[in-house]
């Protein structure tokens, strides 16, 4: 009886295990980003709204709605970016001590982006002189370009621990646990692959 040469030379080409990488569309990412923080802005605004009311500040409620949009939903354009680094640079047993160091590093950038983009928007600060929010990047009453470096400063030191601990570092943790997850079902199915194979060699034996 002829033995099964070919068949056994494809098992044996079989690579050892699937890729590791997560294939994810960017669009669905871009989408979900911008679908979750506008959530999140309309949930907070009620509460927000109610925590101003109560420090006396005359603030409606479209104001404080339009705030929390620009404090919250400028995450919203980061958010896809800290998920494709946390892809391309995951943390593993053998370089933990470096990847952390160099995920500490891109929370400092995400922080940076944030309160620039906060800074760009009308409510980056409270303005104590005209009793309004104001932006960091221009004069309403002159109508120029006007840099308020204090301001961006105050968000800086404001933003930093909660953007670090509270967002970037969620955004690595659910990007490494479905990057796990796909890596198990990938796994899953290169093995059963691999079982069928083998099956269909023994039947050809």
């Amino acid at each position: 009886m002829r033995r099964p040469r070919r068949a056994s030379a494809r098992e044996e080409t079989q690579p050892d295990a699937p890729p590791t990488r997560m294939a994810i569309r960017p669009w669905i990412l871009w989408v979900t980003s911008f679908a979750v923080w506008t959530f999140l802005a309309l949930a907070t605004s009620g509460s927000s709204y109610e925590l101003w009311k109560a420090r006396g500040y005359p603030m409606t409620f479209l104001s404080v709605l339009a705030s929390e949009f620009s404090a919250t939903l400028t995450y919203a354009p980061l958010t896809p970016i800290a998920f494709l680094l946390a892809l391309r640079f995951p943390v593993q047993r053998g370089n933990w001590v470096r990847r952390s160091l160099l995920h500490l590093g891109f929370g400092v950038l995400f922080c940076i982006g944030h309160i620039i983009l906060i800074g760009c928007t009308p409510y980056a600060y409270w303005d104590a002189k005209r009793q309004a929010f104001a932006s960091a990047i221009w004069d309403p009453q002159a109508h120029h370009f006007h840099l308020v470096w204090p301001a961006f400063e105050r968000l800086f030191f404001f933003n930093i621990v909660s953007d670090i601990s509270g967002t970037y570092l969620p955004i690595v943790l659910i990007a490494h646990a479905l990057s796990y997850y796909s890596t198990m079902r990938d796994s899953a199915i290169h093995s059963a692959k691999l079982k069928m194979e083998l099956a269909r060699s023994h039947l050809q034996t």
